[in-house]
């Protein structure tokens, strides 16, 4: 991994130590980091063989990131590339019998010599090249970073398609991502590992009637997706809300909000609080009425609709912030994708229609549908079930 699981807040490092924890009950694992500590590992039961990392000047790297264009490979790997982690990896390999290598994260793939790539298998988490290229469509971008994020989607989409051919598997967390992938890069190693979501089943979920009158929109408050989501949500669709609820209030819990959010949520004064990041945001979560996903990327696994679900909040979201989920609208969910809409399904479950059901039954199918245990499982199945060409 280039990025270290531990305490981690991000997709493919919160899919790395769950994967990881279960693995280790049958099998014998290495973490090998540029960063993470052995003291992080134990903690886990886990053996990190810890990698210093070196960091190049300004100059160096952007030389870098030149070179690596013209090899076809995505400036954003210049970033953890690592002479030290390519040549621990090497070194690791040559002085132990390993039967599989398992990847997080597509950056990943540059410390794994090209003789071991037959056996390495990845979980990419999201398609990098199609997501970069529906955060290009969105409207928070200048015309310049539109070109230059359409750039950088065209560059990984041809190192998608050279690297990950050559893998033994490559896993997705969408079913739609893995159909979408296969359809644009002719790839057949790609499989679908589902998603999971931190069980809160022990945890008895809070009542209507005991809850804030408050709406929650959650995660990482710096993502692309999310931006839009927040800024498109205040400007289109909490007024609608508002008329309806005068009294409701808005919390945008996450890390880093951008700027933007920023001040659009300071034009409603006390109506919007943005809390920036927060020790336990299912404490947030399970205290709103409602929690929203008007995200308009259609990539990925919302886990923000997962953590709702699994915590008895009723979700409303976009058609795009449900297709990783596949939850059935008007039972697990709401989809709704015009404000009105949005705006009235928001307000009904404000108003406690069918807020009892939609609680309920959105809760089992986080619960059935998204568990880690089930998740790693299957990691585990496919790992040990793959024949090698001989």
């Amino acid at each position: 991994m280039t990025t270290s699981p531990f305490g981690s807040q991000t997709g493919s490092g919160i899919v790395a130590l769950n994967t990881i924890k279960h693995l280790l009950q049958q099998h014998k694992i290495t973490l090998i980091h540029p960063g993470a500590s052995a003291s992080e590992g134990h903690a886990f039961g886990i053996n990190v063989i810890a990698v210093e990392p070196s960091y190049a000047s300004r100059a160096s790297k952007q030389f870098l990131r030149i070179l690596n264009s013209a090899r076809l490979i995505p400036p954003s790997f210049t970033t953890h590339q690592s002479d030290a982690m390519n040549a621990q990896v090497k070194k690791f390999l040559k002085a132990n019998a390993v039967d599989r290598i398992l990847l997080f994260e597509l950056t990943a793939i540059q410390y794994i010599p090209t003789s071991a790539l037959k056996i390495t298998f990845a979980n990419i988490e999201d398609p990098q090249a199609l997501k970069l290229e529906a955060i290009a469509r969105l409207e928070i971008w200048s015309t310049w970073q539109k070109l230059k994020i359409r750039a950088l989607a065209v560059l990984t989409a041809r190192y998608e398609k050279k690297m990950l051919g050559q893998l033994a598997e490559v896993y997705l967390l969408s079913s739609a991502d893995v159909t979408k992938m296969m359809a644009r890069t002719g790839l057949k190693n790609l499989s679908h590992i589902p998603y999971g979501v931190d069980s809160f089943q022990a945890i008895h979920p809070t009542s209507f009637t005991e809850r804030d009158q408050c709406i929650i929109f959650s995660g990482s408050m710096f993502h692309p997706s999310n931006i839009d989501a927040v800024l498109y949500f205040i400007a289109k669709i909490f007024p609608l809300v508002t008329a309806r609820h005068p009294t409701i209030r808005l919390l945008i819990v996450g890390a880093h909000p951008d700027p933007r959010i920023i001040a659009a949520a300071a034009d409603h004064g006390s109506k919007i609080e943005v809390t920036g990041k927060v020790p336990v945001i299912s404490s947030y979560i399970k205290r709103a009425l409602v929690s929203i996903c008007p995200i308009r990327v259609e990539i990925g696994v919302q886990t923000k609709v997962l953590e709702a679900m699994s915590l008895g909040t009723p979700v409303v979201t976009t058609s795009a912030g449900n297709s990783g989920i596949n939850a059935v609208s008007g039972k697990h969910l709401y989809v709704a994708n015009n404000p009105i809409d949005f705006a009235n399904r928001v307000s009904d479950l404000l108003d406690g229609i069918n807020w009892d059901s939609v609680s309920a039954n959105g809760r089992l199918f986080a619960h059935k549908c998204f568990d880690w245990s089930s998740s790693a499982k299957l990691t585990e199945h496919r790992l040990t079930s793959f024949k090698f060409n001989e």
